[in-house]
């Protein structure tokens, strides 16, 4: 094989993964073959960016360890990309629970599985946000950025990696709680109060009445929180592409 169809296989490696976990392209609403050709042209248009590897002699072992490594970088890349919208999704559903609705799930098609409402219109809401501020193109260009910082069949998984991808995830858990806050303190107290009447007025039913009110009261809070939460969603989202830089950092040879 000649040095530039090894490379764009190894570029089309990296490429691909990414775009297998990517929250836009991932669905089952995309075909199969229009993914493909997306990776097929994304690798074609970065191959003269990427400098030639010399790996045209390499045995097919050799090859193949070296896609793995690569692929390995993409899903990594790409989780980076998927973890902000995970975290959008556990915070409707904590939403979801306080307001009484976990029963009425409905069919998300951009994640492939039901999810209670207000689940999906966050999840929608973060979609929105990442298009109409053109940050799938500042996650492309960190993209093609990382084939420097962690150049093809140099790079090396270091262990502080870990630690980092870590400290990561437990920053979306973080996120997450804080976009819920408001209505998780607007449920609480809407439980003393109740729970205070129930004391005060022993005929009342209050378990029959919370219901009722609670939905109300926490429909009310996150209508209201809704845009504070795409503000503190597009803080996140921006972050993404320099989060891949620096994990590409890790992943350099040097």
């Amino acid at each position: 094989m000649s040095a530039d169809m090894v490379t764009a296989l190894l570029i089309f490696s990296r490429v691909g993964a990414l775009l297998a976990v990517f929250p836009l392209w991932s669905v089952q609403q995309v075909p199969v073959p229009l993914r493909i050709g997306s990776g097929v042209l994304l690798s074609i248009i970065v191959l003269p960016l990427v400098p030639q590897t010399s790996l045209a002699d390499a045995s097919m072992a050799e090859l193949v360890l070296i896609i793995l490594k690569e692929v390995s970088i993409g899903l990594i890349l790409g989780f980076l990309c998927r973890v902000v919208f995970s975290a959008v999704e556990m915070a409707g559903n904590i939403i979801s629970s306080e307001m009484g609705f976990s029963s009425a799930n409905l069919f998300n098609p951009m994640a492939g599985t039901s999810e209670s409402i207000p689940a999906i219109a966050l999840y929608w809401l973060t979609l929105l946000l990442m298009l109409s501020g053109n940050l799938h193109h500042s996650i492309l260009a960190a993209l093609v950025r990382s084939f420097d910082i962690a150049p093809i069949g140099a790079s090396v998984m270091h262990k502080e990696m870990l630690i980092w991808g870590v400290h990561y995830v437990g920053q979306m858990f973080g996120m997450a709680l804080q976009m819920t806050a408001p209505v998780l303190g607007c449920s609480f107290v809407v439980s003393m109060v109740l729970s205070l009447l129930g004391r005060a007025v022993p005929q009342m039913n209050v378990f029959a009445e919370s219901f009722p009110i609670r939905t109300l009261t926490t429909m009310m809070v996150f209508g209201l929180t809704c845009n504070l939460m795409a503000l503190h969603i597009a803080n996140y989202l921006k972050r993404i592409p320099m989060d891949m830089l620096q994990a590409a950092q890790w992943m350099s040879p040097l």
